[in-house]
């Protein structure tokens, strides 16, 4: 018997019987996956803010949405502009229903991958169902309940690809997640 390879065929056979981690086995996370591509789910679109939590320092006019499918959970997707200081540059001076205009081309623009990735660092703060609060009013949103663990994708063309997961303890933490996130720093 050759003692290198019977060392290698146990070294192979010890690799194919890892468990994998929860992200894959978890029947509700997938590795990648398009949020936009079925737009029912995709229930609001705004221009909202990340606020850090320690320095309160905030990037404003940020496109949002929430995707929601009851069955599988919840995600809030925030698209960081590349560019945070020329972008709020942007929004200077501009009357409410010019911000809203904005907002509508660049919401659509978004979820038709028309504008994306050049412009944008796009992530997805998800939430399976079982971590959301339960609402009984099915045309509500739903909202997750801390702690929870919440997954963290990246968008890169029409895919959503899983860079982290995090258990979040509550609002705070939840909303500082975003604005570190949106600075490279998860």
């Amino acid at each position: 018997m050759n003692i290198p390879s019977f060392f290698t065929g146990i070294c192979m056979l010890i690799t194919f019987h890892i468990e994998s981690p929860s992200i894959t086995t978890n029947p509700h996370v997938a590795i990648n996956r398009d949020f936009f591509k079925d737009s029912k789910f995709v229930h609001t679109a705004w221009l909202g803010f990340l606020q850090s939590k320690d320095t309160k320092r905030v990037i404003s006019n940020v496109p949002m949405f929430i995707y929601e499918n009851k069955a599988e959970g919840y995600g809030k997707i925030v698209c960081v502009p590349k560019a945070p200081d020329n972008w709020t540059a942007k929004f200077k001076g501009k009357t409410k229903v010019e911000k809203i205009s904005i907002g509508k081309t660049l919401t659509q623009g978004i979820l038709n991958n028309s504008i994306g990735e050049k412009d944008f660092n796009i992530y997805s703060f998800f939430t399976n169902a079982d971590d959301l609060l339960a609402n009984p009013d099915f045309s509500k949103p739903s909202t997750p309940k801390f702690p929870s663990t919440v997954y963290i994708y990246i968008k890169a063309g029409t895919k959503w690809n899983i860079i982290a997961q995090k258990l979040i303890k509550n609002l705070a933490e939840y909303s500082d997640l975003q604005f570190r996130t949106a600075n490279g720093v998860i």
